[in-house]
């Protein structure tokens, strides 16, 4: 059997990582997912579609920046 003090630390457990999910924002590659779900579009199409978006990403960061703007 589980006791009471044992239930009520796990659930005040789960309330505090629910706050903390909720509190911090998504990252760009979940947000992706989401939307493309959203549309209910295939899986291979989220992963062809992620996988361009993190290679853009990966090439992009390591290029030095040429002073957009100007």
């Amino acid at each position: 059997m589980v006791s009471t003090e044992m239930k009520n630390v796990a659930s005040s457990t789960l309330i505090s990582c629910a706050s903390l999910r909720q509190s911090r924002p998504k990252k760009l590659l979940d947000q992706v997912r989401d939307a493309i779900r959203l549309k209910h579009y295939s899986y291979r199409t989220e992963q062809t579609y992620v996988g361009w978006i993190r290679r853009y990403i990966l090439v992009h960061d390591k290029q030095p920046s040429k002073g957009h703007g100007k």
